[in-house]
């Protein structure tokens, strides 16, 4: 199943189907809308085959890879690399009253590890809106990074839901790959 994240990531948090042409990198890179970017050791920009030495594989389709370590579900997506953009763990935590002494606990490690982020206790989001260039040589404004995390209750129990998205990550790999076959049509015009 894809993941409805990344779909929604790109036109709700920034991205318009009415820009002319296609992002293709930040104006200034280097930027984060966390300071850790890592779900429990998966890190953006890894490489799945240095992931899936830590978990078993349960699903593949397309760039599409999912799986589960423990008690935690895991859904990634990558480059055509193999280069992780995006993660998405949940944890069960089991049956219990989410209360504020666990959501001051929870938040005081989230904070501690990525940084302050935005909205309540139980739904926490991180995100870097920047300047990104298009294929078409115009800027504006994209949110190129993400991060979540929810708090969930469901019959069998309590679950955290963390995901995390860099669309810079392909966006780099695309913009190197097409360099030579750009250049090369760039000397073959003929006029």
């Amino acid at each position: 199943m894809r993941s409805i994240f990344a779909a929604v990531a790109l036109f709700a948090l920034g991205g318009s189907p009415a820009l002319a042409g296609n992002p293709v990198g930040a104006v200034h890179p280097g930027l984060s809308a966390t300071r850790a970017r890592d779900i429990d050791g998966f890190a953006l920009g890894m490489n799945i085959r240095d992931a899936v030495k830590r978990f078993t594989p349960t699903f593949r389709q397309g760039n599409q890879i999912q799986g589960k370590l423990g008690n935690i579900d895991l859904t990634f997506e990558v480059c055509p690399s193999g280069a992780i953009y995006f993660i998405e763990t949940t944890q069960t935590l089991g049956q219990f009253i989410v209360d504020k002494t666990f959501l001051d606990a929870l938040d005081a490690r989230l904070f501690a590890k990525y940084g302050r982020g935005q909205g309540t206790p139980d739904n926490l989001w991180w995100e870097l809106t920047e300047p990104v260039r298009y294929t078409t040589g115009e800027v504006h404004a994209f949110t190129s990074n993400r991060m979540s995390a929810l708090v969930t209750t469901y019959g069998n129990g309590v679950a955290l839901d963390l995901k995390m998205l860099d669309f810079r990550i392909c966006w780099a790999e695309s913009e190197k790959l097409n360099q030579k076959p750009r250049d090369a049509a760039t000397e073959a015009l003929k006029f």
